[in-house]
């Protein structure tokens, strides 16, 4: 039948059982449907022609998953991971990526770290990339796997990637940490706590309320099993357990009574609990109906390998949050692509790096052209990059660049190569990370291309409408200092990082409350309004929504 239907299917927990007198398993083999769950029963061959008198079934739970038309379209989920200074989380990485067990002095973080003082001081810096896959079956593909030595074989072998982002643990590198959870769109925060702290440290809290507050589904990890005493192990648990319970989620009620959503804490002890922990943790209908999100808190040691496999599982497991990958919404709105990164090549030119908000981009196609579409500002771009018949050949492609000036402008652009994963690439959807090579009239020369511009479908499209004013919902996760009018702070929106000052606050009745703690202010309904300066140029609606 999943052949039929072009479908993969996991089998994901075998419990033999003696068949019953109520009848609910039939001789010839039947499918019962419980809790919108498919529960084969069939009778074990094994034990046919037996003189016993009661056979034995067989009861598989199994998950169904749909194959991606193209073979090169895997599914993708980006997993931030976070937390504080030496917990492990460019080992555990290595571990991951490498099937490489460490040595407990950080042989397994060695291909991780990219410059010479992370690799002397084993405390990083920057934001580092790794992927591991999985085929439909659920088998592991990293660099340990056979014939594995490039990423674009291990997309080749896959039917999901996992990328996972190392983010910077000491509090020095908090500002690279926050935009690499901004600016590089993770669908999952997964916090790692050293086993030996006996609690948890302040880094550790930053870093849970950062995930928290940016909406990201979060997991723990806790590291350095094989190190830890049980003392140190249990006291560790018990502070994680009690910092989640008084976690509160970052939202706003639409109604007073609305009462806000409580984290759950559990501990995974091996893959029986993995299926129903995952839908607890993932699944928006389960997490409504119960007003509760569990976190789960997996424990392992990144040298000796235990339970290894469990993370591994889960990672398996987890699905790509708000993306229908047949025929999702988002496919069908225009194309929206957050840059992130920038990059010069020799004899290519400008490549971009960046995340697909929405909509589908393909490569441009010489042989077709679309109809003609007028450029914001189209008469200030054509004297300012001088052919205009060079640029009206580029219009016809219908991809814009922007914002490239004060005024809001864009120019147009076509896309000459994709990459997703370091693979060539026709297309890419929604939810997508991949690099572009791009050319447009003056890039690179007379027009610089920044982290936080936008390459839309349409030059009128609101979401890149520019402002150097907007309003803002404020919520104080910890304040030592004066907040209030003119007030001034960094603003982490997508890419961008601006700096902006309080003109203006407002707070509404009604929806303040003040923690036992002294700076524990939480406002959940103070409306502000920030004014930049005038290089400040971010786009609104989910470029430029301030978080």
């Amino acid at each position: 039948m999943a052949d039929f239907l072009n479908a993969d299917v996991t089998i994901l927990r075998r419990v033999s059982v003696e068949s019953t007198q109520q009848g609910d398993a039939s001789e010839d083999g039947s499918v019962a449907m419980t809790g919108g769950q498919d529960i084969v029963r069939k009778q074990n061959s094994a034990h046919s022609g037996s003189p016993r008198t009661d056979p034995e079934y067989l009861v598989v739970e199994a998950k169904v998953s749909s194959r991606l038309a193209d073979e090169h379209h895997f599914m993708e989920i980006r997993v931030a991971l976070v937390g504080g200074p030496d917990a492990g989380k460019s080992t555990l990485l290595g571990r991951l990526a490498h099937g490489i067990a460490d040595n407990g002095r950080g042989k397994a973080r060695l291909n991780l770290l990219r410059h010479r003082h992370e690799i002397s001081s084993g405390r990083t810096s920057s934001i580092s990339h790794e992927i591991m896959g999985f085929t439909a079956t659920g088998e592991t593909v990293n660099y340990s796997t056979t014939n594995i030595s490039s990423w674009q074989e291990v997309c080749e072998s896959s039917a999901k990637v996992v990328t996972m982002l190392d983010t910077c643990g000491h509090p020095r590198f908090l500002k690279t940490t926050i935009s690499g959870l901004t600016g590089h769109s993770p669908d999952y925060a997964c916090l790692v706590v050293d086993s030996r702290m006996a609690g948890v440290n302040e880094m550790t809290k930053e870093h849970l309320a950062l995930a928290v507050a940016l909406g990201l589904p979060t997991f723990v990890v806790v590291t350095k099993m094989d190190v830890a005493t049980r003392d140190q192990l249990k006291a560790t648990v018990t502070a994680l357990m009690a910092l989640i319970r008084s976690t509160e989620p970052s939202c706003l009620p639409s109604d007073n009574s609305e009462v806000l959503q409580k984290f759950i804490p559990v501990i995974v002890h091996n893959e029986k609990d993995l299926t129903a922990i995952v839908r607890r943790f993932s699944d928006a209908a389960i997490i409504e109906e119960t007003n509760t999100v569990t976190t789960p808190i997996l424990l392992l040691s990144s040298v000796t390998g235990e339970n290894v496999n469990l993370l591994e599982r889960f990672l398996f497991l987890l699905p790509k949050p708000s993306l229908d990958i047949d025929s999702g919404s988002y496919q069908q709105e225009p194309a929206c692509y957050q840059i992130e990164e920038i990059y010069s090549i020799p004899e290519i030119g400008t490549v971009v790096g960046g995340f697909l908000h929405a909509g589908r981009i393909e490569v441009y196609n010489k042989s077709t052209t679309t109809p003609m579409r007028s450029a914001r500002n189209d008469n200030k771009h054509s004297d300012r990059h001088g052919d205009s018949g060079s640029s009206n050949n580029i219009r016809n492609m219908g991809l814009y660049l922007g914002p490239v000036d004060r005024d809001g402008s864009f120019i147009p652009v076509v896309v000459k190569s994709i990459h997703r994963q370091r693979m060539s690439m026709r297309s890419i959807d929604s939810g997508h990370t991949a690099t572009l090579a791009i050319e447009g009239p003056g890039l690179g020369s007379l027009v610089k291309v920044r982290r936080g511009m936008v390459v839309l479908e349409s030059d009128t499209d609101p979401r890149g409408t520019c402002c150097r004013k907007f309003e803002a919902i404020i919520q104080v996760l910890a304040h030592d200092g004066y907040f209030g009018l003119g007030f001034q702070g960094m603003i982490h929106c997508g890419s961008v990082h601006q700096e902006a000052k309080v003109v203006k606050i407002e707070v509404l009745p009604g929806f303040c409350h003040i923690e036992d703690d002294t700076f524990a202010v939480t406002v959940t309904a103070t409306s502000a309004i920030a004014e930049g300066d005038e290089s400040a140029l971010d786009s609104v609606d989910d470029l430029g929504r301030p978080r």
